[in-house]
């Protein structure tokens, strides 16, 4: 070949691959931080995107898988669940940057690049399950539990039934992780058929329902008497005196001492036995109050005990009762003390129980009279301890409380000398007005309502008014 020809060639070829170089580093420029033409991610078209486009494509697909409904079959039961109930987080990051061609200047050089350039690229989305929550809204859904269920025997009023037995089960996950393989690479959902393991319950429907039948089979009414009292034990509430322990795969019987003695507390022993109510004796007096009456304690233990056998020997208690066994309680004495203090003083002087809410006059040992008061309210208590009839008024008003009135007053003072007032006294009920044609009412006599004085039903009032002459000791406790 001549010189100037061959030259001619190598420039050609020369120009021609400085073209094809341009070109490519122009094209891997353009697609730089973007999507290849020919990129699927499950089973959608994302090619040529730039990267900001290609993020956001990405994550609408992956919230609209999401929330895809997948069919679940579990015998003969469906139900729908979507990916995120099924406890999926989908791996959105991973699947951008492999969707996302690299930016780097060099990288065009490399075949990888023009490969996957060219080349139809499919895409599938990966994920991350959290098994647990996977497992626990599949129960809620298909309507199954994990923990197998004993049957049992309860009582009722209507006897006693069986609860039955449930096998408790497992959902495996293999399936369901299939079918969200081929969702996140194809947009396809097939059916489901969710895989499950079993485990039995120990102690089976029919276990229970011999137990049952074996009770009820030997239990019969019980009489119980009494004098001319007469209670029946029913069938039923003799299925109530019994527990029904496990052992295994065995549920047995077991009759209950405390039981039946709860039963018979409430239904015999508080209706037989009778308080015994002492006799009374007043102690300044020796007046006799109540003469007082003999209690009965029904036998509650030697009446359980007899249940009990009665039971569990099968005796016929209906021809032959059990005989209720009962003690007498004899009455005893109650020396009650009146709730005033006698022989404070040789003569007269008052007493006040602010317990009782009563005021007591007294001669020495000897009560004269006794009436009913309304002393200090909560708040405005009557003070406690020994006073004295300081001064009498008619009709006084009150400085606290202008525009109450307050008849038959009689101020306390702490010292016979009159010293030691402190603003209380003893009065009638208090009025509204100076002619004391409105009152406070009779009926808060009786219990504490006033602001710290006594007040005393009006014949009592006006007695000590009339007769307790100033200096006259009275006496204020609890």
């Amino acid at each position: 070949m001549p010189k100037r020809t061959w030259l001619t060639a190598l420039l050609g070829v020369t120009a021609a691959l400085s073209v094809a170089v341009a070109a490519a580093t122009l094209t891997a420029f353009a697609y730089g931080n973007r999507t290849a033409p020919f990129t699927i991610l499950a089973g959608e078209r994302i090619g040529g995107l730039a990267a900001e486009s290609a993020r956001g494509a990405i994550s609408n697909l992956a919230t609209k898988l999401a929330e895809r409904p997948i069919s679940l079959v579990f015998n003969q039961t469906k139900a729908e669940l979507s990916p995120r109930q099924l406890g999926v987080t989908i791996n959105e990051a991973e699947a951008y940057r492999n969707a996302v061609l690299p930016s780097s200047p060099t990288e065009w050089l490399k075949p990888s690049f023009w490969r996957g350039f060219f080349g139809k690229k499919n895409l599938a989305f990966n994920y991350q399950i959290d098994e647990e929550l996977s497992r626990r809204n599949l129960e809620n859904a298909l309507g199954a539990t994990p923990t197998a269920k004993d049957a049992e025997i309860v009582h009722t009023s209507d006897g006693l039934v069986v609860t039955p037995s449930e096998d408790g089960l497992t959902f495996e996950l293999t399936n369901i992780k299939s079918a969200l393989e081929t969702l996140f690479a194809h947009q396809k959902v097939p059916e489901v058929s969710v895989a499950y393991t079993v485990s039995e319950a120990q102690i089976k429907t029919e276990q229970a329902i011999r137990t049952k039948s074996e009770i009820e089979s030997f239990i019969k009414p019980i009489r119980l008497v009494f004098e001319n009292h007469t209670f029946t034990l029913t069938s039923n509430e003799q299925y109530g005196f019994f527990n029904f322990p496990k052992e295994g795969s065995e549920l047995n019987w077991q009759l209950s001492k405390d039981k039946i003695r709860d039963h018979l507390l409430a239904t015999v022993y508080r209706r037989l036995s009778i308080r015994m109510k002492p006799k009374t004796i007043m102690s300044d007096t020796g007046e006799v109050t109540f003469p007082g009456e003999n209690g009965r304690e029904v036998d509650l233990a030697k009446l359980t005990d007899d249940v009990h056998q009665t039971i569990t020997e099968q005796k016929d208690a209906l021809n032959q009762p059990v005989l209720i066994s009962a003690k007498t309680i004899p009455f005893t004495e109650k020396i009650v003390h009146p709730g005033y203090v006698a022989g404070l003083f040789e003569g007269l002087y008052i007493d006040i129980n602010l317990t009782l809410q009563r005021v007591y006059i007294m001669s020495g040992h000897t009560k004269l009279a006794e009436y009913l008061i309304s002393s200090g309210k909560r708040g405005t208590p009557t003070p406690v301890g020994l006073f004295y009839i300081k001064n009498k008024i008619e009709l006084a008003e009150s400085r606290l409380y202008p525009g109450i009135w307050m008849q038959k007053w009689n101020a306390l003072a702490r010292n016979p000398d009159g010293s030691g007032y402190e603003g209380y006294g003893l009065h009638r009920v208090p009025c509204f007005n100076s002619s004391c044609t409105i009152t406070e009412s009779y009926s808060h006599l009786g219990r504490p309502a006033s602001h710290g004085c006594v007040r005393i039903a009006d014949e009592g009032a006006d007695w000590i008014y009339g007769n307790a002459p100033v200096g006259t000791p009275v006496n204020i406790h609890t």
